[in-house]
């Protein structure tokens, strides 16, 4: 990670961190300040988190014009999946309740 605190913000970054603040803001329900020293460093967190691939190429675009020595495949990480190692049997899923009237039935 790049740790800078003062950063020139040109337009072209100005506009990506628009873009990106409010695709973040519509996914994480976060909001991103211009005047945050690390709002850098969220929006590579979350970018690192998201599922839209847009949004992980503008973040990473971002973050190279920042300063940042930084490719999109360190956005890009496995997502959790319901697969387990091989051998182990998958997790069990919770069976499915049935509630009425605050009383649980068959």
């Amino acid at each position: 990670m790049h740790t800078e605190t003062s950063i020139n913000l040109n337009k072209e970054m100005l506009d990506l961190m628009s873009i990106l603040r409010r695709r973040l803001k519509a996914e994480f329900d976060v909001i991103i300040r211009f005047s945050h020293d690390d709002a850098l460093e969220t929006i590579y967190d979350l970018a690192r988190r998201s599922m839209d691939q847009t949004t992980k190429e503008n973040a990473c675009h971002l973050l190279t014009l920042s300063g940042w020595d930084i490719e999109i495949d360190q956005l890009i990480r496995p997502v959790h999946s319901q697969r387990s190692p091989a051998g182990s049997p998958p997790p069990a899923q919770p069976k499915a309740v049935k509630i009425y009237r605050g009383q649980v039935i068959a």
